[in-house]
Order: structure tokens, then C-alpha cells, then sequence
């Protein structure tokens, strides 16, 4: 399952939002479908997103459930423990 576009929900995006060229120098791929950046998101800061989440915008909800790797603990401290 590749990246999900935030803008257009697209998944033939390949593996990766962005190509990393060295340590900390980072090209955003473009969507193939709408030709917008795959995922904005992931040079943003948390506290950024979140105000995007609680403005209702679907595209950091699509960052956070699609293209965000989370382990199995941080979902439960982050559901059970709030």
C-alpha cells in the first residue's frame, strides 16, 4: 500500500511521499493523479496538523490515519491513556 495523496485521497504514489537525497535534505514527490504535493504534512509540525485537524480539514486527517507509521503501543497509550 503506497502513500496516500492528502489533497485527492489518491494511492498510486509508490512507497514514499518524498526522496531524501541526504540526511535532512528532502524532495516532496508530486501526486500523479491531481499534481499536487503527495503529503505536505510531513515537514509540518504536530501542533500544526492537530490545528488542521480541529479546523475539520481532510487532508491531515488523510497524513495522520494513511501515511504516518505509528507502533501498536503508541495506539493504545494513545487511546487508553489519553
Amino acid at each position: 500500500l503506497g502513500f496516500c495523496c492528502v489533497e485527492c485521497g489518491s494511492d498510486k504514489n509508490g512507497s514514499k511521499a518524498y526522496i531524501e537525497y541526504s540526511k535532512g535534505t528532502l524532495k516532496l514527490k508530486r501526486c500523479v493523479d491531481c499534481g499536487n504535493l503527495v503529503d505536505k504534512y510531513v515537514e509540518f509540525e504536530w501542533l500544526l496538523i492537530i490545528i488542521d485537524m480541529m479546523l475539520l480539514r481532510l487532508p491531515p486527517f488523510r497524513h495522520v490515519l494513511r501515511n504516518v507509521e505509528i507502533s501498536k503501543s503508541r495506539y493504545i497509550k494513545f487511546f487508553f491513556l489519553g
